[in-house]
């Protein structure tokens, strides 16, 4: 692999603008071993990623100086003293939590301005409570709804749960294709077919 040795003698105004366009929107997933459901039995909360560290972060010292990526700071255990973090670009990453519940994910809901779920609209639990944990996340700007159980069953969902900044940056994803439509074009797609 060839690399360009002249870099660094670039002015830093131009090496910034260089780093700012290696940066690209991410889908960051967090997971949490408490999923959705209760359990009698409490047990220590654990967090992983499985998204990789950005290369721009990997590359040197100036492209992490820079503060394209934000470090969120999370305990990855609640057994572990100790602190670690993921880097996140809070503008433009969504984070994806999966089926994890909303409650455990407390220390970072402040942070996400993107966020991704997956539940099951016919579920009594997202229906009844977990819909009201959604004004935790008071930030939140965007939301990808990955409907577990298909499309047709999130027919009217933007009206009849609460979604605390409103409903034109909701999203609704098609389990089967990966089809992304906005809430109010699922309706209307429902509505007349």
């Amino acid at each position: 692999m060839m690399d360009f040795q002249f870099f660094s003698n670039l002015p830093a105004e131009l090496r910034a603008a260089m780093w700012q366009h290696t940066v690209e929107p991410r889908i960051v997933e967090v997971r949490t071993d408490k999923l959705i459901g209760y359990s009698a039995e409490p047990k220590p909360l654990s967090y992983w990623l499985t998204t990789p560290v950005s290369a721009t972060l990997q590359s040197c010292r100036e492209a992490r100086n820079l503060g394209l990526y934000q470090q969120v700071r999370m305990a990855w255990s609640s057994t572990n003293t100790e602190d670690h973090y993921v880097w996140i670009n809070l503008e433009i990453d969504v984070v994806s939590i999966g089926p994890c519940r909303f409650e455990s994910l407390m220390q970072i809901t402040p942070h996400i301005k993107k966020l991704r779920f997956e539940r099951e609209n016919t579920n009594e639990s997202w229906f009844h409570w977990e819909t009201q944990d959604l004004k935790l996340f008071e930030n939140v700007r965007e939301i990808y709804v990955d409907c577990a159980d298909g499309l047709g069953n999130w027919q009217g969902a933007s009206k009849e749960s609460y979604w605390p900044w409103g409903i034109e940056n909701l999203y609704f994803i098609d389990p089967d294709d990966g089809e992304m439509l906005r809430s109010d074009v699922l309706d209307l797609m429902l509505l007349n077919s």
